[in-house]
């Protein structure tokens, strides 16, 4: 009946019903696992839901705000890059013109030099004159030079190894013959008399006397008009200040740095720094700019071109331009890199603004973005929650939202489906629980009459299978007792040969039990021989080696004999005729001695063999007596498995004994037992015939009723089935 317990406690009254507000947040109890995998799969499908999809929608209408200002600041930034550019360029423009200006002033002054009186009348004259006029021509050499403050000397280089020179580091004399061969000589000479602008010439200053200081040079080749021949060359230097004077006027920006670049890739340059511009060693890699390869790229653009390109790790505008005078192009290339940074701050401005503008605008739309998204997204969501746990069968939820939009009519449409199928559920279990109740009762009942009958029906079976059994047992018991008898007189007879062969192994096992014993004795006798044999052949060798001691000293007596037959022979021969028969008698002590000696080494060598003998005699005795003691060893346990033997087979003796007393009283119950079989096997046939005909009735009876009971039981899945789905659902 717990079936029907579970039914009714799942369609109690709806107090147990639980409303779910649209309008408040869901539980914050802790998540189960099965919470925590939920989530863990909805996160993969955020992209998917609703409230993504708002916000992306959001976030796509701030792209033009984001856009207008990306633009707003780019042209902001072109516009001033431009302006910048322009005013840069004009600023360039102004210095070149600046430049051309002392350029042509310095290509007049060396056509006035060239053709003046003084220089002329000078490299025309003859010897005589020379003097005077070198004089006069230097002198008006140093007017020119100390006259215009731009210059930094005036040299006249004469092919007559003369020098007038207004610089304080004057040429050698002998300087023309070393000079004649060099770049700019050559040049002066395919020029023929006319200019040509240098930024430095290293070969002609190594001839001064010292160091001198110049920005710009013009070389000429200087010849005698009235007969234009070769004289020399005309050189002019100009001071660096007259080129910081032209650009101190203009400001490109803090940190812009002026180029003027000869042909020769001298290069002068000049950097803004705080208020005035400052001369830069050029020697020094870091300035030298016709090292770097941003001077191929300005070599290659057209004149007054404008680049924008990384100088020095920041972004420059680099604009150039050709200076060239009257007489042509000079050769020279002023250079100016400004950095942008200088007017970046006005379109940083822009953009800071633009940003900012765009940041708010973002923000705005994001925060209205966001809670209409969740809003909506919280809503849909519950309701998904609802909708899945009536999908699990839970169907006491209940929806509430003050929503008056769509939502709240789809809330309210779910509410009214929950409802409609909350009144079918209940319904359906009241009738399920009926069907079960009436299942019961029929199948109880039917299956109490069913185990009656079965019980009837194998009791009467036992019955008569029994007594068919009995009565064939009963006729397989007599020709099995019949069999039963012949094997026990067979075993009868086996027994009495068991008891014939037990007698004679017990005899044979005493026998051989005698045998053992003797020789145990006999092993223990030869044992002990052995030992006497070991302990003569020691006291033998004790006694040889007492006779080697004393054949040592009898040794020792022969040579203590010798030796005094030989003094006493000495003495003798002292004497003379008066100790002639003493010597004759110490001689014959002597030869004795000598055969004493022999002897008693013989004696030693005999006894050291007798000595070598009784060991190995001891040797032989000791491994003797090892192997009588593992014989001993051996013939205890030889003697003990023996006398087990024996008390084994005086205990078989009497088993077959008993055995034999046994067969004799089974012989005498086995006519007896025949007999009442064949009594018993006469009433079985009898019982099996009665029984046979109670069992055919009773069979009839049992399939009525199985038949009964099978229906019962389809009745009973049934609604087993009809209840196991209601269960589900939690009303």
């Amino acid at each position: 009946m717990k079936i029907f317990k579970g039914i009714k406690e799942k369609i109690k009254p709806d107090s147990n019903m639980e409303t779910i507000d649209l309008n408040t947040p869901t539980s914050d109890s802790p998540p189960t696992p099965e919470k925590r995998e939920k989530t863990k799969f909805d996160f993969k499908k955020y992209l998917h839901s609703i409230r993504t999809k708002l916000i992306i929608s959001f976030l796509i209408t701030t792209i033009p705000i984001i856009m207008l200002g990306i633009l707003s600041y780019n042209s902001a930034l072109k516009s001033v890059k431009g302006t910048a550019a322009d005013a840069s360029m004009e600023s360039l423009n102004q210095v070149t013109k600046n430049l051309q200006i002392l350029l042509t002033d310095i290509e007049n002054l060396s056509d006035e030099v060239y053709y003046s009186n003084q220089v002329q009348k000078y490299i025309a004259a003859d010897s005589s004159m020379a003097p005077e006029l070198e004089s006069v021509a230097s002198d008006y050499i140093k007017f020119i030079t100390n006259l215009d403050k731009h210059i930094s000397s005036i040299t006249l280089l004469l092919n007559n190894n003369h020098v007038i020179d207004s610089s304080p580091e004057p040429l050698n004399k002998d300087a023309y013959e070393k000079l004649k061969n060099i770049y700019h000589y050559n040049v002066a000479y395919e020029l023929d008399g006319e200019s040509f602008w240098v930024g430095e010439h290293p070969e002609i200053d190594q001839q001064r006397s010292g160091p001198t200081e110049y920005g710009l040079s013009i070389i000429r080749l200087l010849k005698d008009i009235s007969t234009d021949e070769e004289r020399g060359l005309l050189i002019i230097d100009i001071k660096p200040d007259a080129v910081e004077e032209i650009i101190s006027d203009i400001s490109m920006g803090l940190g812009a740095e002026l180029h003027l670049i000869a042909t020769d890739k001298r290069d002068l340059a000049f950097e803004l720094q705080g208020d005035e511009m400052v001369l830069l060693d050029t020697k020094d890699s870091t300035y030298k700019l016709t090292d770097k390869p941003i001077f191929q790229k300005i070599s290659k653009e057209q004149n007054n071109s404008t680049l924008f390109e990384n100088y020095q790790g920041e972004e420059h505008i680099i604009i150039h331009s050709e200076v060239s005078t009257e007489k042509g192009d000079t050769g020279y290339i002023l250079i100016g890199l400004v950095p942008t940074s200088n007017f970046n701050a006005a379109a940083r401005d822009i953009g800071t603004n633009s940003v900012i503008f765009t940041l708010i605008a973002i923000t705005v739309a994001l925060c209205i973005g966001f809670y209409i998204a969740i809003k909506i997204s919280k809503e849909i969501n519950q309701i998904v929650d609802a909708t899945n746990r009536v999908a699990d069968g839970d169907l006491t939820v209940t929806l509430y939202s003050d929503s008056q939009d769509e939502l709240g009519v789809l809330t309210e449409s779910i509410n009214k489906m929950i409802e409609r199928m909350r009144n079918l559920i209940k319904n359906a279990a009241n009738t399920a629980l009926k069907v079960l109740e009436a299942s019961k009762t029929v199948a109880a009942t039917t299956k109490q009459v069913s185990d009656v009958f079965r019980e009837v029906s194998s009791t009467i079976q036992d019955v008569s299978a029994g007594s068919s059994v009995q009565a064939s047992d009963s006729e397989k018991g007599v020709s099995r007792m019949g069999d039963l008898a012949l094997k026990i007189n067979a075993v009868s007879d086996s027994a009495s040969s068991i008891e014939e062969y037990s007698n004679e192994t017990i005899r044979l096992t005493n026998n051989g039990l005698n045998s053992v014993i003797d020789l145990e004795n006999k092993a223990k006798e030869t044992t002990n021989i052995t030992r006497t044999i070991i302990a003569d052949a020691q006291e033998l060798n004790t006694h040889s080696q007492s006779i080697g001691k004393i054949v040592k000293v009898i040794n020792v007596i022969a040579e203590q004999t010798n030796l005094l037959a030989l003094n006493a022979a000495i003495e003798a021969s002292r004497a003379g005729d008066a100790g002639r028969g003493f010597a004759v008698v110490a001689e014959e002590v002597r030869k004795l001695a000598e055969q004493s000696a022999a002897a008693t080494r013989e004696i030693a060598v005999i006894i050291k063999d007798t000595q070598n003998q009784t060991d190995r005699v001891v040797e032989s005795a000791e491994a003797s007596d090892n192997i009588l003691q593992l014989q001993n060893i051996a013939v205890e346990k030889t003697l003990a498995v023996f006398r087990n033997i024996s008390s084994s087979m005086k205990e078989l003796g009497q088993k077959v004994n008993q055995i034999t007393e046994g067969i004799e009283e089974m012989n005498n119950y086995k006519d007896n037992t025949i007999t009442a079989i064949h009594n018993i096997s006469a009433v079985s046939q009898e019982i099996a015939a009665s029984t046979q005909e109670v069992s055919a009735a009773t069979e009839e009876q049992l399939s009525s009723i199985e038949q009964l009971l099978s229906y019962t039981k389809e009745l009973d899945d049934a609604a087993h089935s009809l209840n196991d789905s209601i269960q589900i659902f939690k009303v």
